[in-house]
């Protein structure tokens, strides 16, 4: 953090304007600005004196009274100064009696009475020339800084100059300084500046213009895993329903790593069959391996190492001669429905899925990277599902291999969700937040 200045008491423009008027010289004021990480500025003035003589007069530079004596005097303009911030600042001794050359070519002393400070036909300060012409000389500009403040988001903003220019953070502020807000006309802080066209976020956030699909997603998710944090709770940060990682732990990287052989995440039961329409989505990894791994399989396993007597599931690969796979079974006293597409899920890289349960439409759809993949007709329905055991990169057949993975994102929906939305929650990705309320 940087310390905050102490009030420091400015001249008033025309006690500037009178002191520069006294040898034709221009006095200006630059104001050294230090602004922390966290956008909150301070600054220091100073005071840099030129003219004719500037050059060659010793002291011709000088900071103003309440400043630090730190810019060096110059003959070719103003130069920014360099802060020496050991040195305390104190008091400055009057400037030497202001001379000019006489007509016999040695120095005499310059009337700087009030009559002749105020003397001139512009009405202007004026001042004696040293040139000897005893010409009157009109004072140069004076530029006064003020008091500028900066907001903790970096916005800075500042009354006007004395010198009646721009208001600081209005077209005053000096190159490199943080930008944002500046004055009370400006435009609101741009919250998509990657954006062109949109400043501020949607329910979808930035880079979307429609926000009628993410406010439908908030509004059926139901339940939200992404695998954050380290050790073995896997956090539902919509509902409640907690679960845990089984023969692992979660490693802080956002995801769950599976090794193929016992880790699996365990999800309370009965999360899907409360449910009478659902859309399962995942953000899976697949490392490729033996087929029959299980991205998710929620059900009750048979007692006598069969096949599961309740079932739905998600495979990469769903065996030797299919691709993915979707299968659901609600109960033993029916067969199997299945979707099983030629060819098996890319391995080594991120892949996004969504299986949509429709009840009322009497099917099952897969989507894969957002684009719809199949479907097949029904009777079955989700909440029919006998699910006391829901695994994510677990299999309920005990013969099946464990997913060899890993996995980023888990969501359950309490509807069918459609082709638009699903589209849209593939744009947004495993990290979207949707709205602030989400």
């Amino acid at each position: 953090m940087i310390a905050q200045p102490s009030p420091r008491k400015f001249d008033p423009p025309s006690a500037s304007i009178h002191r520069a008027a006294r040898v034709g010289l221009c006095r200006t004021t630059w104001v050294l600005l230090a602004c922390s990480t966290a956008g909150a500025c301070t600054g220091d003035r100073f005071d840099t004196v030129t003219g004719d003589d500037a050059g060659s007069r010793p002291g011709a530079a000088k900071p103003s009274s309440a400043e630090p004596s730190n810019v060096a005097a110059h003959d070719s303009g103003p130069q920014a100064p360099t802060h020496d911030a050991s040195r305390t600042p104190g008091p400055t001794p009057d400037p030497p009696a202001p001379t000019s050359d006489g007509p016999n070519g040695k120095p005499e002393p310059v009337d700087t009475s009030p009559s002749a400070r105020d003397a001139g036909s512009t009405g202007a300060p004026t001042s004696t020339a040293n040139d000897g012409s005893n010409e009157p000389v009109e004072a140069g500009p004076v530029s006064v800084p003020t008091v500028i403040q900066c907001s903790d988001a970096g916005d800075c903003v500042g009354p006007p100059r004395f010198d009646g220019g721009d208001p600081l953070g209005a077209g005053g502020l000096p190159s490199g300084l943080p930008t944002g807000t500046a004055g009370p006309d400006a435009a609101p802080p741009d919250e998509c500046p990657s954006v062109a066209d949109q400043t501020e976020r949607g329910a979808c956030g930035c880079g979307f213009v429609s926000t009628v699909e993410c406010e439908s997603l908030e509004m059926h998710l139901v339940h939200r895993y992404s695998f954050d944090g380290t050790g073995t709770a896997v956090t539902d940060s919509v509902g409640d329903a907690d679960g845990a990682v089984r023969n692992g732990e979660l490693d802080g990287s956002g995801s769950l790593e599976l090794d193929g052989d016992q880790t699996h995440a365990e999800l309370p039961a009965g999360i899907v069959s409360a449910l009478d329409n659902a859309t399962l989505e995942v953000w899976a990894r697949w490392d490729g391996g033996e087929p029959d791994q299980r991205i998710f399989n929620f059900g009750t396993p048979s007692a006598n190492d069969g096949p599961p007597i309740s079932y739905i599931s998600l495979s990469p690969r769903g065996g030797t001669d299919t691709g993915v796979a979707v299968s659901i079974r609600p109960n033993d006293a029916q067969s199997s429905e299945s979707i099983r597409l030629d060819d098996s899920l890319p391995t080594g890289e991120m892949q996004h899925l969504a299986v949509t349960f429709d009840s009322d439409a009497n099917s099952v759809v897969l989507y894969i990277q957002g684009q719809r993949r199949d479907s097949v007709s029904t009777q079955q329905d989700i909440s029919e599902l006998q699910d006391a055991y829901n695994w994510l990169g677990r299999p309920l057949y005990w013969g099946y291999p464990n997913l060899d993975g890993a996995l980023f994102e888990f969501r359950i929906y309490d509807a069918a969700l459609s082709s638009e939305e699903i589209a849209q929650s593939f744009e947004l990705g495993p990290d979207a937040t949707f709205s602030a309320e989400l």
